[in-house]
C-alpha cells in the first residue's frame, strides 16, 4: 500500500506526455542546460530531454518494453534519445553519472559535455569518479574550465578536452570600474545553510549532513565573521553577493549573525546578475566558490579561503599543496583574514595581473564571448 501511495504521489509531480518524439538535430540534455545553451541553437533544431524525472513521455515507456530493454530510467533516457536520432547530444549539467553511462550504451552517439563548476574532491563529482574507478567512461569532446581540471578529470573520463573556461562568465566583459576600498563575500547558501537558519538544531543538521557539509557550514560562518570583524576595525561597508533565490532566508542567514546594519546585502536576481554586481567591487572573497574561480578569471582580486575537511579545494589544487599565499588561506581565523585582506586592498592592478598570470589557463581562464565554444560547434 505504501508503494502504491508513494507511486501515486510521484505521478502527481510530473508532467506525462503520449506523442511520439521527433526526429532533431540535437538533445540538449537537462533541462538546467537549455538556458545555457539555447542561444548557441536555432529553436527547431534542438529538444531538451528532461532527466531530472520531471517529464514522463508514456510512447517511450512502451518502446522501452516493447523493445525487450529492462525497465529503469537509464533505459529509457536511452530510448528517448534513439527514438530523436541526433547529430549529438550535449549537456551543461557534465556532473551527472547517467550522462556517461548513456554514453557507454549509445557509443556511436557523439555525446559533448561542457563543465558548469569547479570541481573539488571531497563530495564532489571526482570523488564519484573515484569509487567508479574501472568503469571506462568517455564523451567525444569535454570543454573545461583549465589546465588542472583536465590534469583530474581524463584520469577517469577519456575524450577530446577543450579549454573554454566558463561558459557562463565569458559572456560578461573584464571590467576596471569599480570603486576604491570596497569589499564583498561571495555567499554561499546550500541546503545546510537552509536548514540552519529554519533549525538550528545542530544535532538534527548532524543527523541529516555529512560531516564536511557540517564543517563547511560553520567555517562560512567563523568567516564571514571575521570579515565582518575586519570591516568593522578598517571603516569598510560588508558588501554579501547572494547566492540563492530565496533572498528572504538568505538575508536573515546573516542579519541572524552579524546583527548589525553594517552590512549590504545584494541578493541573487537571476542566473546571470551576479556577473555583472562583481564590477562593483575591488576585492572579493570566497569560500570554496566556482564564482571566485570566475571572478579571478575576469581580473578580479580575489580572496580564497578553503578548509583541510574538503580534499582539492585549496587554490592552487592540484598544481601545488601550499595552502597559503600572499591571496589564499586554509584558515579562517580573523589574523588570516587579515593577512589576505590588507594585501588585496593594497596591491595595485598592474602588479595584481602579474600576480596571477602563472595561473592563468592552468587554474582559471576566461575566453571572451566564447569564441572557442562558438567556433567548435561550428565545426562539429
Amino acid at each position: 500500500m505504501k508503494k502504491i501511495i508513494k507511486f501515486i504521489k510521484f505521478l502527481k509531480k510530473i508532467k506525462i506526455i503520449f506523442q511520439k518524439p521527433k526526429t532533431q538535430k540535437i538533445i540538449i540534455y537537462d533541462i538546467v542546460s537549455k538556458d545555457y545553451l539555447k542561444g548557441y541553437f536555432n529553436k527547431e533544431d534542438y529538444f531538451v530531454l528532461s532527466t531530472r524525472k520531471e517529464v514522463f513521455n508514456f510512447y517511450v515507456l512502451i518502446s522501452t518494453i516493447f523493445n525487450k530493454k529492462k525497465l529503469n530510467y537509464l533505459n529509457y533516457l536511452s530510448q528517448y534519445i534513439e527514438l530523436i536520432n541526433p547529430k549529438f547530444i550535449i549537456t551543461f549539467v557534465d556532473n551527472d553519472i547517467n550522462f556517461y553511462e548513456l554514453k557507454k550504451m549509445l557509443y556511436k552517439k557523439k555525446f559533448i559535455a561542457i563543465q558548469n563548476g569547479v570541481r573539488f574532491i571531497t563530495g564532489d563529482f571526482l570523488e564519484l569518479l573515484t569509487q567508479k574507478r574501472g568503469e571506462n567512461y568517455n564523451v567525444d569532446h569535454y570543454l573545461v574550465f583549465s589546465e588542472s581540471y583536465k590534469s583530474q578529470i581524463e584520469k577517469y573520463i577519456k575524450s577530446d578536452f577543450l579549454l573554454a573556461g566558463s561558459i557562463k562568465n565569458n559572456l560578461f566583459e573584464i571590467s576596471n570600474n569599480y570603486k576604491k576600498n570596497t569589499i564583498a563575500y561571495i555567499s554561499r547558501f546550500s541546503d545546510i545553510f537552509i536548514d540552519y537558519v529554519k533549525n538550528k538544531n545542530i544535532n538534527e543538521i548532524k543527523k541529516n549532513y555529512r560531516s564536511w557539509e557540517v564543517d563547511l557550514l560553520f567555517y562560512c560562518i567563523e568567516l564571514i565573521k571575521n570579515i565582518s570583524i575586519y570591516c568593522h576595525s578598517n571603516n569598510l561597508k560588508l558588501n554579501i553577493i547572494g547566492a540563492s533565490g530565496d533572498s528572504e532566508l538568505e538575508k536573515l542567514f546573516y542579519s541572524n549573525l552579524l546583527k548589525s546594519n553594517s552590512y549590504n546585502f545584494n541578493p541573487k536576481e537571476n542566473n546571470f546578475g551576479n556577473y555583472l554586481k562583481i564590477n562593483e567591487y575591488e576585492v572579493l572573497i570566497n569560500a570554496m566558490s566556482t564564482f571566485g574561480y570566475e571572478a579571478i578569471s575576469r581580473d578580479k582580486k580575489v580572496g580564497f579561503f578553503s578548509g583541510d575537511f574538503i580534499e582539492g579545494s585549496s587554490f592552487l589544487w592540484p598544481t601545488s599543496n601550499q595552502k597559503k599565499g600572499n591571496f589564499f588561506s586554509n584558515s579562517y581565523s580573523l589574523e588570516e583574514v587579515e593577512r589576505v585582506l590588507d594585501y588585496l586592498l593594497k596591491i595595485d592592478h598592474k602588479n595584481w595581473l602579474e600576480e596571477i598570470s602563472p595561473y592563468n589557463q592552468k587554474l582559471f581562464f576566461y575566453d571572451k564571448n566564447n569564441s572557442k565554444l562558438k567556433k567548435f560547434l561550428q565545426n562539429i
